[in-house]
């Protein structure tokens, strides 16, 4: 065995400038990208054809967040086979996320996430190339973090609202497919931004709102339309400001990841045929429902708005 190259690029950002890696020794038998490439995704033959196999290898994919939902994501679409990835996170892992983030262990604590969750690509496909990120997304660097992806995954913390506007006002100006998958209780609430959808300013009709508070409100009804994503959730733990952390479970996180993976792997075959917003499709693990629905107008619909008004009663606000 030899030592393994280390192809990772590093943020532009102070925070990012002494980013270390792992040594990882790698079996003589996939030393070389493409022997890791046939001999690794070989199972994968008779559910994804060599040549989409050979797109998502080829593929970059921009993971936005390497937090709860974000390590999950990372690591699912490596193990599908996508090696160049972008991933992006502002903070470090503290022992609350032990429970809910997969990129999260005792040896972590402490440690950048896009760091640790990097480290952990690299151990899964030793011939990944990565571009890390410790600033996270923010209208400062979302231009050169987009350079050259194909699809984005929006895994940014949920009252980052800032940061979420700059990434998804950036990919419609690139015309770059954008899928959110937020874990909410035992299940997962997704939508798809892409050329010919809805934009996603409009979609959730930020332009009415008054306030951030208002915003967050009507962020958190696009992606659950009928409300159907908060039955499990205890609405007086959250906070609809962000003065205290959302509750979430690891395993939503983890159903987000099949689902998102999925959708990445369709966006790159045939993105025409994956549904865009304003469609959205919700699943709740614990009832076994799936909610598919289009909501015409956005947030727009006087349905939408007195939603948002029962919403915002229940959080008190």
């Amino acid at each position: 065995m030899r030592l393994a190259e280390q192809p990772v690029q590093q943020g532009n950002s102070a925070h990012a400038a002494s980013f270390p890696l792992p040594t990882t020794r790698v079996p003589q038998d996939i030393e070389s990208p493409e022997a890791f490439f046939q001999r690794v995704y070989s199972r994968h033959r008779g559910i994804i054809d060599e040549n989409l196999q050979r797109a998502l290898w080829n593929a970059k994919v921009l993971v936005a967040g390497a937090g709860s939902v974000g390590s999950f994501h990372a690591f699912a679409l490596a193990r599908l086979g996508v090696r160049h990835l972008v991933l992006t996170d502002p903070e470090r892992y503290e022992v609350s996320n032990l429970a809910r983030q997969a990129g999260a262990t005792l040896p972590t604590l402490g440690r950048w996430k896009a760091d640790a969750v990097a480290e952990r690509v690299l151990e899964i496909n030793p011939h990944a190339m990565l571009t890390v990120e410790r600033e996270g997304v923010d209208a400062s660097n979302v231009e050169r973090l987009l350079d050259g992806v194909d699809v984005i995954v929006d895994s940014i913390e949920f009252y980052e609202f800032e940061a979420r506007r700059a990434l998804f006002a950036a990919a419609e100006r690139r015309g770059i497919p954008l899928v959110t998958a937020a874990p909410v209780g035992f299940g997962i609430n997704m939508l798809v931004f892409r050329p010919g959808g809805m934009a996603f300013e409009e979609y959730f009709d930020f332009a009415s709102c008054r306030s951030r508070t208002e915003c967050l409100l009507n962020f958190a009804l696009g992606l659950s339309p009928a409300l159907n994503g908060f039955r499990d959730l205890d609405l007086s733990k959250v906070s609809a400001s962000g003065a205290t952390n959302a509750p979430s479970l690891a395993l939503a996180a983890s159903i987000a990841s099949g689902v998102v993976a999925t959708t990445v792997l369709r966006l790159l075959q045939d993105p025409e045929q994956v549904p865009a917003a304003p469609n959205y499709v919700a699943f709740n693990a614990r009832s076994c429902e799936v909610t598919r629905g289009r909501l015409r107008w956005g947030n727009r619909s006087p349905l939408q708005r007195l939603r948002r008004r029962v919403l915002a009663s229940r959080l008190g606000k």
